[in-house]
C-alpha cells in the first residue's frame, strides 16, 4: 500500500449522508472532485431487501447502517475512477467505526469490511471527518431531494444504481 502525502492533485472531497425520518430511508452523496469543476451529487437507493435484512429481530433505528451504506456505494462506485487519489470522506455520523474499520456489530463489520477492500483494492488513502448536519450537501440528497441539491451547488444530479456487483442481490 502507498500513501500518497505528497500527491500535488487535487484532493477529492465526498460528503455522504444517511436519512431514517418516520421509517424512510434514504442515501445520499455528493462528490467534488476537482478544484474548479461541478459537484456530482447522487440520490442512493437503498433496496428494500437490505433494509428487511437490517431490521431483522425487530430493530427499530436504522441510522447508522444508513449512514455508513453511501460511503460504501460512493467508493464502490467511483473508487475504480479514483485510484491511487486522496480521498477526504465527510459525513455526520459513524466517523469513529470508518475511522478505527471495526465495529462489534456485524452489518457495519461488514460494510465496513468491504469499504476496507475498496480502499485497498484501488489504493484510495481515505480521511474520515466530521460536518455538521445542516453543513452537509448530502443531506438533501438523503432525503430525496438531490436535484435541488445539485441545482443550488451547481452540480449534476445521478441517481445511484448500487451497480457495484457485490452489492446487488443474488437470489
Amino acid at each position: 500500500m502507498h500513501i500518497h502525502a505528497l500527491d500535488d492533485r487535487f484532493a477529492i472531497k465526498l460528503f455522504t449522508d444517511g436519512a431514517w425520518d418516520n421509517g424512510v430511508a434514504g442515501a445520499g452523496a455528493v462528490l467534488q472532485s476537482t478544484a474548479d469543476g461541478a459537484p456530482v451529487v447522487a440520490e442512493i437507493q437503498v433496496p428494500e431487501y437490505l433494509l428487511s435484512h437490517w431490521a431483522r429481530g425487530g430493530q427499530m433505528q436504522l441510522i447508522s447502517q444508513l449512514e455508513l451504506f453511501p460511503v460504501l456505494v460512493a467508493l464502490a462506485t467511483w473508487g475504480p475512477e479514483f485510484a491511487g487519489r486522496r480521498i477526504i470522506c465527510f459525513m455526520d455520523g459513524v466517523r469513529d467505526a470508518l475511522i478505527k474499520g471495526s465495529s462489534p456489530l456485524s452489518d457495519h463489520f461488514v460494510m465496513l469490511s468491504m469499504i476496507a477492500w475498496i480502499s485497498r483494492r484501488y489504493q484510495l488513502t481515505l480521511w474520515f471527518t466530521r460536518v455538521a448536519s445542516e453543513s452537509n450537501p448530502a443531506d438533501k440528497p438523503s432525503r430525496a431531494r438531490a436535484g435541488e441539491a445539485a441545482k443550488e451547488l451547481g452540480g449534476d444530479f445521478k441517481v445511484g444504481q448500487q451497480d457495484a456487483i457485490f452489492l446487488q442481490r443474488t437470489d
